[in-house]
């Protein structure tokens, strides 16, 4: 089965040519230099993740 943006079939959205395109993948990690900041709301993530 052909991945997604590798299928021939019609695809009716705004964004067709994005659907086509393999993910960026490439800065999926750039948040972690402002982790430093991050530290209460990621805390408070974390404690919603886990109360629910």
């Amino acid at each position: 089965m052909p991945s997604i943006y590798e299928t021939n079939r019609a695809i009716r959205t705004a964004s067709s040519i994005q659907v086509r395109q393999k993910m960026y993948t490439g800065s999926s990690d750039s948040w972690k230099n402002y982790e430093p900041y991050l530290g209460e709301l990621i805390r408070n993530l974390e404690i919603e993740t886990v109360s629910e």
